[in-house]
């Protein structure tokens, strides 16, 4: 799920938040159809009237019918109206607004949450007593904090603590013993919707996603692996963190600098920004412990966020070309599975993250790379070479040497 953009919502902006209540329940099933969705129970086999929980269809049916609630509600000018599932997210802007002897300002809108339930009301919707949120310029929808005043994202205090226990649980049971699959896809899924406030984390799902890929038998457990329970530890560190809100500036459109990478295994990387280029050629073998081409591609990435970040550059989208589909992948899943890879992404992130800035990477042929002869040994000229001077990480060092 994308971040919702907030960045550009005017003062006054609000959101609500609203349930169905047991929402596949209230989906009737076709007559013809209800043979196709017995279950037993006890020995004896049952046809239901309405979706059961678990079917596969029921989010599809249930998505068609809150389509046609939002479709209702846009008719009498109620928009937007997020949804996700039988979560429904209106926001609302101010029609005008006054301003108070003390300098406070009170806004006006078209509507409030009783008039939007009142357009439904011919439905008979049954909305979740509980599971609910008035308008707020802080909404609270999937357990994340919207806020348009300071355009931040945030978990929900009861969430922080519901994840980092469920997390702190997983270590002090598994972290020696067995687990089944349906625990460890739980927590994959769990801490992957976290990743909407923490970005950096999402390169700390690869190993939990990569044990997922061993089970051989749902029902078979098997012990998690040690880089499993490393990672875990750092979602746990990450959780304790109170108060901690990702900040939604806008970005703007992609921008398209001219960014070209590429890497050789015989000779090193070659990187072009603009009408500028720049090298560094292996210094030492590092064909081992699982570095392959796509590691080498996935550092030339890195090494361009590293020069931009010394230019100072912020709050942007930028454009990469690259030619390893691997690597493309890998990045715009902000994970790899490769040890080495992932850990060039996890440092990439951190840069991102701490100026704001996205890199979208876009595949080419290798002999559309402009990047490609720089990464053979044939450089450009030397009044064109990058002169921002960037410090290697210390994983690097041992490897690349600066032309």
């Amino acid at each position: 799920m994308q971040p919702i953009q907030v960045a550009s919502a005017p003062p006054g902006t609000q959101g609500a938040n609203l349930d169905i209540a047991a929402a596949y329940r209230t989906l009737p099933i076709l007559p013809d159809h209800r043979r196709y969705l017995c279950y037993q129970i006890k020995g004896g086999y049952y046809m239901d009237h309405n979706f059961p929980f678990g079917a596969c269809s029921a989010h599809y049916c249930l998505g068609r019918v809150v389509d046609a609630m939002v479709d209702i509600l846009n008719a009498v000018q109620i928009s937007p109206v997020l949804k996700w599932g039988d979560d429904l997210f209106p926001i609302r802007f101010p029609k005008s607004s006054t301003t108070q002897a003390n300098g406070s300002v009170s806004y006006i809108y078209t509507y409030d949450l009783a008039f939007f339930k009142d357009i439904l009301a011919p439905l008979r919707i049954p909305w979740h007593p509980t599971k609910w949120n008035d308008f707020s310029p802080r909404p609270v929808y999937l357990g994340l904090v919207w806020d348009f005043e300071k355009r931040t994202v945030a978990l929900a205090e009861p969430k922080r603590i519901k994840y980092l226990t469920k997390v702190n649980d997983f270590l002090q049971t598994h972290s020696s013993t067995r687990v089944e699959k349906k625990l460890a896809m739980s927590i994959l899924g769990t801490l992957s919707h976290v990743t909407i406030v923490h970005q950096d984390g999402r390169s700390y799902l690869s190993a939990l996603s990569a044990f997922i890929s061993t089970f051989a038998n749902e029902h078979k457990p098997r012990y998690p692996r040690s880089s499993v329970i490393k990672d875990l530890e750092w979602w746990a560190k990450k959780l304790t963190q109170m108060n901690f809100a990702r900040p939604l500036s806008p970005r703007g459109a992609t921008q398209d600098l001219g960014i070209w990478v590429d890497a050789s295994s015989t000779w090193g990387i070659g990187i072009i920004i603009g009408n500028e280029w720049d090298a560094w050629t292996w210094s030492s073998s590092w064909h081992y412990e699982g570095r392959d081409i796509g590691w080498a591609e996935a550092v030339a990435v890195e090494l361009v966020a590293r020069i931009l970040f010394e230019r100072g550059l912020s709050n942007a989208s930028i454009l990469i070309r690259g030619d390893n589909q691997g690597v493309v992948g890998s990045y715009g899943r902000g994970r790899g599975r490769n040890l080495h890879v992932n850990l060039a992404i996890r440092r990439t992130e951190v840069i991102g993250t701490s100026s704001n800035v996205l890199y979208m990477l876009e595949y080419v042929e290798s002999k559309q790379n402009k990047a490609d002869p720089i990464s053979r040994g044939e450089l450009g000229p030397l009044a064109k070479q990058i002169t921002d001077y960037i410090q290697l990480p210390e994983e690097l060092t041992p490897f690349l040497r600066h032309v």
